[in-house]
């Protein structure tokens, strides 16, 4: 079910792209990052890690590799929460 709640927004960079999501209603909710990544960023495995941030900017390790159409839900991001996903070329 979509998140109505999430305000989205993303940055592509040289190297990686940064998508920034905000919950900005009352219910937790997890979002679907269902992405094309080889549009954007050339990988040469053809993968891709995400690496997530939380609120205090403690990344996660980058275990999280997609193909270059892969779709990975985020965890349950909770109310007036802020998330920073990583994404980039995997090596």
């Amino acid at each position: 079910m979509p998140c109505r709640e999430a305000r989205v927004n993303g940055y592509l960079l040289p190297d990686c792209a940064r998508i920034l999501v905000l919950i900005t209603g009352n219910n937790s909710c997890s979002i679907a990052l269902n992405l094309d990544m080889a549009t954007w960023l050339s990988s040469p495995s053809g993968h891709y890690g995400i690496t997530a941030f939380d609120e205090p900017a403690a990344p996660t390790p980058p275990a999280l590799k997609l193909k270059p159409l892969g779709r990975k839900p985020t965890r349950l991001l909770a109310s007036n929460e802020l998330a920073l996903f990583e994404i980039a070329p995997a090596k």
